[in-house]
């Protein structure tokens, strides 16, 4: 199956343009998936032995299995520093037809960049410094500048380097068969907008920062994938990230996302055996709600690959906001807890959670 790999700089598009990779390819009616390597490797404190690329590559190859059944192509998106750290993640992808593609900008369009996100000199210096790096080392198999061209018009460029196949691989691993284990599990859930993201990361954070190790995910990006996108895949390839931050000694796991169906949870359950399971469910009324998918319209907060209501129009917004609001009524999923977060900060709700999780 092929695998198209964008990598480069810090700032440089990598997520913008797999993620047009990805829709181009969807609407042409390519099964594809897409994948960003930075939502793969949050266990805190890095492990020692194996490092964040070694906790990363183990995380890929447990997934892989499960793409192959779904994909016609998979679009990878993460830094590479080096040809053996390449190797690292493709040399555990059996069958995998991998496209290296590097995508570059000058420092001066670099910088311009950097600084207008508000970036501190010293770090623009060392994002630069990066990018010579890799343009000394060369080790892609394809390189396409961004300097003055569009999202689509590198997308296309990109894609023009690899040819998708519409075949499946045959996996004869098991996919679904974590270790067996005991861990407690903090689930974050509820609707679109409500801050599941921030709360969830907030209480990963705390934890980390105490010495503990603990896992992270952020379930949306492990199922991103056309025309299925549903949670059997997101709910297998959990499971093969479970035995990666498990072998690294996780010791909690919190998880983001939201479900609505009691038997779509139990599959999540399932695939992290063992787990003591408390689903904290988020809610928002109404008019506080819409403020903040508003919010997300137009930016604010942290990126979310994918984020499907960055640059929606206000009006559309308010309406998916009513429709969410009101869907949100409905749910009859099971839920351990639920907290109500308006007019409250990310850590006046995380810090009890934590300290729930962790005694």
């Amino acid at each position: 199956m092929p695998v198209l790999w964008l990598y480069g700089p810090p700032g440089v598009g990598k997520t913008s343009v797999a993620w047009e990779v990805f829709r181009s390819l969807s609407a042409s009616g390519v099964r594809a998936a897409v994948l960003d390597t930075d939502q793969i490797g949050l266990c805190l404190p890095t492990p020692e032995l194996a490092g964040d690329h070694g906790v990363k590559a183990r995380n890929l190859a447990g997934m892989w299995p499960n793409y192959a059944e779904v994909a016609d192509c998979l679009i990878v998106c993460g830094m590479l520093d080096s040809a053996e750290t390449a190797r690292s993640y493709t040399s555990l992808l059996p069958g995998a037809d991998v496209t290296l593609c590097r995508l570059t900008a000058g420092e001066d369009e670099l910088r311009k960049r950097f600084l207008g996100r508000g970036w501190l000199p010293h770090l623009v210096d060392a994002a630069v410094a990066v990018s010579a790096e890799l343009d000394r080392t060369g080790f892609a198999d394809v390189v396409v500048g961004t300097d003055g061209r569009s999202v689509p018009e590198v997308a296309r460029r990109v894609r023009e380097s690899i040819t998708v196949p519409r075949r499946v691989l045959e996996s004869t691993v098991d996919p679904t068969a974590p270790a067996e284990s005991t861990v407690d599990v903090l689930w974050v859930t509820g609707p679109t907008g409500v801050g599941k993201s921030s709360v969830g990361w907030a209480v990963f954070a705390g934890i980390a920062g105490a010495g503990t190790t603990v896992a992270y995910a952020d379930l949306d990006q492990l199922g991103f994938a056309r025309p299925e996108s549903g949670h059997r895949l997101k709910a297998r390839n959990l499971a093969a990230l479970w035995r990666t931050f498990r072998a690294e000694g996780a010791e909690y796991l919190v998880l983001v996302g939201d479900v609505d169906d009691p038997a779509d949870l139990d599959r999540y359950v399932r695939a992290v055996p063992g787990g003591n399971f408390t689903v904290c469910r988020l809610r928002a009324g109404a008019a506080e709600l819409t403020e903040r998918i508003l919010a997300r319209g137009r930016g604010e907060g942290p990126p979310l690959p994918g984020d499907d209501l960055v640059g929606v129009p206000e009006d559309e917004l308010r309406s998916r906001a009513r429709e969410i609001s009101l869907a949100d009524d409905k749910v009859a999923a099971p839920a351990d807890l639920v907290v109500d977060t308006d007019g409250r900060t990310v850590e006046e709700i995380a810090v009890p959670l934590r300290s729930l999780l962790t005694g």
